[in-house]
């Protein structure tokens, strides 16, 4: 079966955008299918789509892009909590529905699993 793969960047001057397009290169050569989108299509992509999730966020001046970060609220539940959605299907960590995702999923993919 083949592993799924989402890749989302964040990038100001291109680097981290060439890191990740390396990295989606070498996860589909390895038999992934892999999506790499920039965190401004984001919403344009269901991470529950995907059977690995990997974000690459740029540093600049020590600080990172505020999308990515956004984009990490909204996936940990902890943006639903603070604009008052109180139902608890609102509250759901994305790191629940993906756990250990990007560690085991890169490793398994990468050694053929």
């Amino acid at each position: 079966m083949t592993k799924r793969a989402l890749l989302l960047f964040s990038s100001t001057d291109g680097q981290t955008q060439r890191i990740c397009e390396r990295l989606c290169r070498m996860l589909a050569e390895a038999g992934a299918a892999v999506t790499l989108a920039a965190i401004d299509d984001a919403e344009d992509v269901a991470p529950t789509d995907f059977d690995l999730a990997v974000v690459g966020a740029r540093i600049r001046y020590g600080r990172t892009d505020a999308r990515v970060i956004d984009f990490a609220r909204l996936m940990d539940g902890s943006a639903p909590r603070d604009a008052g959605l109180t139902s608890p299907t609102y509250h759901v960590p994305f790191t629940t529905m993906f756990p250990l995702g990007i560690t085991s999923a890169v490793v398994g993919i990468c050694e053929g699993a």
